[in-house]
């Protein structure tokens, strides 16, 4: 091969590589998402456009509030399940779920205004994440075997919350 066969080899190869990372660059969501932190989590507006947002995108979604700091349960205004399946409350790993803390009881459809009781007592500037997980078929909960519920669009069902001092979620009706 003679040197101009070389250049244009590579130049064709450099072409292909800056499309190949345009590409990914392109299709990748719109960056790394924040992790939520207790300020995020205050404004309950937020919280429920996150409820009506998981409504318009499927049958599955879940509604919970701050709750307070050392508390052993968790307040659930709202679960709505396609599926029978858990509410799961999971603890965070660098803003992201990490291991289950508590789940509920096994749910038909869902539920109103219950609690969740959890291993331990929820630490005060802490995020947790209540999420749906759906049942293996065994009406018995298993980390292993019933995972998180998605939506429409592939996304798992969850909301974010805090534990914070003097937090104090009241049991309510949503309606739908």
């Amino acid at each position: 091969m003679n040197k101009q066969a070389i250049r244009v080899v590579w130049t064709i190869a450099f072409v292909v590589f800056v499309l190949i990372i345009a590409a990914i660059i392109i299709t990748q969501p719109n960056g790394r998402q924040a992790s939520p932190t207790p300020e995020s989590e205050a404004n309950g507006g937020e919280r429920m456009q996150t409820f009506e947002a998981m409504l318009l995108t499927g049958q599955d979604a879940i509604f919970v509030d701050n709750q307070p700091a050392q508390e052993r349960s968790v307040l659930v205004w709202f679960a709505l399940f396609a599926n029978p399946g858990y509410v799961v409350i999971h603890e965070d790993d660098g803003g992201v779920p990490g291991g289950a803390i508590g789940a509920s009881m096994w749910l038909l459809d869902g539920a109103e205004n219950f609690r969740v009781d959890v291993d331990r007592p929820l630490e005060e500037g802490e995020i947790y994440y209540a999420m749906l997980h759906a049942d293996d078929g065994d009406q018995v909960w298993s980390e292993a075997k019933d995972f998180p519920v998605s939506d429409g669009q592939g996304n798992v069902v969850v909301m974010t919350f805090s534990a914070l001092e003097g937090a104090d979620p009241q049991s309510t009706s949503i309606s739908l």
